[in-house]
Formats: C-alpha cells, structure tokens, sequence
C-alpha cells in the first residue's frame, strides 16, 4: 500500500475573517493542525471574491492577514505552507481586477 505524503488543499476557505470560512485566527490554526495530522502540508487560501458583493476585500489586506497566520503557524510549529489564492465569482471584469490588485492568482502565477 502506498502512503500519500505531502497532500495539497487548491482550495480552503481558512484565511480568518475575511469571508464566510474561519471567524478568527484560533479556529485557522484548529484546521491547519488537523490538515497538518492527515499530512496536507501545502494549503492555497481561496477567500471568496464576489465583485460589488459582500466580500470584496483586496490582496492588500488579505496579504496582511497571512502574514498574521504565517506568523502564527511558526509560533504553533506547525509545518504548513500557505499560499494565497481567491475564488472569484464569475464577473465581466476580471482581467481589470487583476490589473487593480484586487484580486489574486494562485501563489501569484
């Protein structure tokens, strides 16, 4: 029998407050400790992007709250890599989202 390692997730909603996922950073590193035991060791962070909707939050600020979680997941040990994404509904302007910043490919790629 082969054992998996290093599973991905492409598609969390674990970056804190800053859509319908995780209310706060305690509950981010509950789930990233239970991904770390079931050894799903690279997570993309895919918060929700609905353009003139409830959560339109730019890549500034998601950018700060995963250095916040980055900061911590070294506090807890735990051995993790984040990357961050979106999950961008469907919209006529994408292309000038990602231009303004707004919105984030997957790790920048």
């Amino acid at each position: 029998m082969d054992i998996i390692n290093n599973m991905v997730d492409i598609h969390t909603h674990i970056l804190f407050n800053v859509d319908d996922g995780c209310k706060n950073i305690e509950e981010s590193i509950t789930i990233l400790k239970e991904f770390e035991k079931q050894n799903i060791k690279d997570i993309v962070l895919t918060p929700h992007y609905i353009d003139e909707g409830e959560y339109v939050l730019d890549n500034t600020k998601k950018r700060e709250v995963l250095k916040e979680l980055e900061e911590r997941i070294k506090e807890e040990n735990i051995s993790v890599n984040l990357y961050l994404g979106n999950e961008i509904y469907e919209t006529d302007n994408i292309i000038e989202l990602l231009k303004e910043n707004k919105i984030e490919t997957i790790n920048n790629t």
